[in-house]
Order: C-alpha cells, then structure tokens, then sequence
C-alpha cells in the first residue's frame, strides 16, 4: 500500500505596509511585493496619521516608511507606535543629507534604513531580515551616520571651550539653522532682546562677525 501523498507547507507570508507620499513609488513597491510569494501588501498609506490608524487596525509585521510623510514624519510615527507599543517593525527610506537621523531612530526601535535607489532584490532581503528579527543596516550609511554624530559632538565641545553657555549653545545651533531672532524667542520662551544680547556675546567669544559667519561655523563643525 503506498502511504498518503503529504501536502507541502505553505510559506509563511510576511504581512507588509507601505507608505509614501508619492503614490508612483507606492505603486512600484506594491508590483515588486506582488512577484513575492511569502509578501503580502495590506495596506499602503499617503500621510502619517493614516499610517498610524492603519497600523492600529491591521497590525502588519513590518512596515516601510518614506522619512518625511505629510501630517506626521516618521520618527514621530516611530515614538506613537513604541508608546503604544505596537509590534510591528519599522524601516525608513531616507537620502543622503537624512543620516543624522539614524541614531535616534535606532533607540526609538526603527530596524532598518534603505535608500530609495536600492535594488529591489535587496528590498525582499531587507524585509525578510527584519521580519526575522534582525536589523538592515547597510555599511556605508551606518558609517554616515556615525561620522556626523562624532562630527556634531565634536562641535559641540568646542562651543563649551569656546566659553559658550547652555543657552548660549542652543540659539547658536537654531541660529544656524537661519531662524530669524523672533522665533528663537518664541521656540526658547525668551523676549527676542535677550536673545539678541545672547547672540552678541555668541558673536564674540567665538570672534564670529554675524549671523552668516555663524552659519558657516557650525556647517564646518557639524552642529547642523
């Protein structure tokens, strides 16, 4: 008697969510994810708060999120989901000029990074990866990111040697980010004459001439 034919078991399916601001770069990552046997779209979303009403309801094992969403970016998604501790893992696509955000993604509980011109072979990889348990952390953005954060903290230990107070160290780096004096008062909570006199004296113990040569400064030393 011939034993009984065995059915293989099926692949367990990765139950995946995306999320873009730009529905063309949805559309591909849904064509790619379709020619994937173990991965399957559930939900696609065009704004951060939907990402997070659709993550409430349909718990994907892993989601894929564009860094700058309309309504919400993604490391505040990020911060919602860890609050709510939801347990579905994150991935950010960012570009070039985005590394410095890395650090802080990882310690809010973000498991990978991709490039938005990486292969899509890699983006299965990437999936399966982390689906699994695992981080995507590729080399060259890592080191990146790393090289930024050594580059700021270096900047800012010359700031203290540079005599600079607290206070005086956080309006120079929003100065920096070419925030006139009214918001700065507003962001700090200070009169803007104070945070006037505050730029002066920033002015002058780094021997800085004004506002563009502060600017300068802290692009050289990585405070921006």
């Amino acid at each position: 008697m011939a034993p009984p034919e065995t059915t293989p078991a099926a692949t367990p399916t990765i139950r995946v969510m995306i999320a873009d601001g730009v529905p063309l770069f949805l559309d591909g990552l849904e064509a790619f994810c379709k020619t994937q046997r173990d991965l399957t779209i559930v939900g696609r979303c065009g704004d951060g708060e939907e990402v997070v009403r659709e993550i409430r309801a349909l718990r994907p094992d892993v989601v894929l999120l564009d860094r700058q969403l309309p309504t919400l970016d993604a490391l505040t998604i990020v911060r919602r989901l860890e609050k709510e501790k939801l347990p579905t893992k994150v991935v950010i696509f960012i570009s070039d000029d985005e590394h410095d955000i890395m650090i802080e993604a990882v310690g809010s509980g973000v498991r990978g990074f991709l490039h938005k011109s990486i292969p899509s072979r890699l983006i299965g990889e990437c999936i399966r990866k982390i689906h699994a348990g695992g981080y995507w952390l590729e080399k060259e953005t890592t080191a990146a990111a790393v090289e930024k954060m050594v580059r700021r903290e270096s900047g800012h230990r010359r700031l203290l040697q540079g005599g600079l107070t607290p206070r005086e160290i956080e309006i120079a780096k929003l100065a920096a980010l070419d925030l006139r004096t009214e918001d700065i008062s507003q962001k700090l909570h200070i009169s803007p004459g104070t945070a006037k006199l505050h730029l002066h004296q920033i002015y002058r113990k780094l021997n800085l001439s004004g506002r563009i040569a502060l600017m300068l400064y802290a692009r050289e030393n990585g405070l921006v």
